[in-house]
Parts: structure tokens; sequence; C-alpha cells
């Protein structure tokens, strides 16, 4: 899942250097971040756009659309539980 523990303290580390943009964008080193497989996988979905000179900042724009598309994945599957259990509890009392 994308926003794991790990890929939370990424974004926290972006957010507090204040590197949400190209002007601003810092190293990993000075994050205190190495380039993992969540830092990889962040930069392929262009959450964190890499600058000249080892530069990284954090593209606030797709993150809040990755954000906005897992709270309404996670609303239908609630929506579906709840579907289901209300078909299972009729199913025993009908009965």
């Amino acid at each position: 899942m994308l926003f794991c523990n790990n890929s939370k303290k990424i974004i926290c580390a972006f957010q507090n250097a204040g590197a949400v943009n190209k002007e601003h964008a810092v190293t990993l080193d000075h994050l205190k971040l190495s380039q993992t497989a969540h830092v990889d996988k962040m930069i392929k979905r262009q959450i964190i756009i890499p600058c000249e000179t080892d530069k990284f900042y954090l593209n606030t724009a797709v993150l809040d659309i990755y954000k906005s598309t897992r709270n309404h994945f996670i609303r239908i599957i609630v929506i579906i539980l709840i579907l289901f259990l209300l078909a299972v509890i009729l199913g025993i009392l009908t009965r």
C-alpha cells in the first residue's frame, strides 16, 4: 500500500523541510533518507520529483490525488461490506 508508515515518514520529511516545489528541492541526505524501494515507488508515481544535482521535492498535487483515490476506494469497500453484512443478517432472519 502506498501510505504505509514508511511512506508517511517520507512525506512528512519533505513537508517538514518545505521541499514542496522545485525551488525548495533537497537531497535525500538532507532529509536523512536513502533511496529505498518506497522512495523509488513514489518517484515512479511522480509523488516525489527528482531535480538536478540529486535533489528532490514532493509533488503535493499528485499526492492529493492519490490520497483522494485511496479514500474513495476505502469508502466503496466499507459500503460493500455493510451491504454484505445486511444481506447475511436478512438472510438469517428470513429463515
